[in-house]
């Protein structure tokens, strides 16, 4: 079987169980099994296929039809030009965060101190997006990704293991420029109705409370006096 013939056998399978962007995900997952990149996988693609790389391929497959995150069989997700170690759990940077980023790149860019804080940091995607940033993150798992992360992008972010809602007290009134966060947002009552991928993301990243708010109360009651006057 050649290269060609083993990634579209998983491509077939991937429709079958109608998986969205089949191709895609057949094209990463092929990728991450036999070491090519798109290119490579054009050159070889009617190279006869290593027996142990098309195994790996079929159980990437299965895993995925299983209802695992892309991202956590790749291992890796891009974020905003940085690449992030994502898996079980951790949240998975979305595209639409960047719109939170881009939006504290403005509001930072001619302010001279720039003292930002980024609360239920996770994976660390907003925080080294930003930079020079307090990574604050509660959960083991999630912080363990979060040192990897800041390490592995030779960033200057300052990751920090500890309640959100508490190490407020550690900082002066009126010290910071900036609070970022992403925090959990989603009703409690609307967990199992996610799509089967994203109920395999940490419950911590994503259950809000009754109405969802549950945090953004708590942020801003806690930290609004943290900011600079105006």
């Amino acid at each position: 079987m050649t290269v060609n013939e083993i990634y579209q056998s998983g491509l077939k399978l991937l429709e079958n169980n109608n998986i969205e962007n089949s191709k895609f995900e057949a094209q990463s997952l092929l990728q991450k099994a036999f070491s090519l990149d798109r290119v490579g996988f054009i050159m070889h693609k009617t190279d006869k296929a290593d027996e142990n790389c098309s195994h790996n391929f079929l159980k990437f497959i299965e895993k995925r039809i299983s209802g695992e995150p892309l991202q956590y069989i790749l291992g890796e997700w891009s974020f905003m030009g940085f690449d992030f170690k994502v898996g079980r759990g951790v949240l998975i940077p979305r595209d639409d965060t960047e719109v939170v980023v881009n939006l504290c790149i403005d509001f930072l860019e001619n302010r001279t101190d720039k003292k930002t804080v980024d609360l239920c940091s996770g994976s660390g995607a907003i925080a080294v997006a930003l930079d020079k940033v307090t990574a604050v993150e509660i959960d083991e798992t999630a912080f363990s990704y979060l040192e990897t992360n800041v390490k592995e992008n030779n960033s200057s972010v300052k990751p920090v293991m500890a309640d959100a809602l508490k190490i407020c007290e550690t900082f002066a009134d009126g010290e910071l420029d900036l609070i970022v966060s992403n925090p959990p947002y989603i009703k409690s009552a609307d967990i199992e109705t996610l799509q089967k991928e994203v109920r395999l993301e940490p419950r911590l990243a994503l259950d809000g409370g009754e109405d969802g708010c549950d945090f953004y109360r708590e942020i801003v009651s806690r930290w609004s006096r943290k900011l600079k006057k105006g």
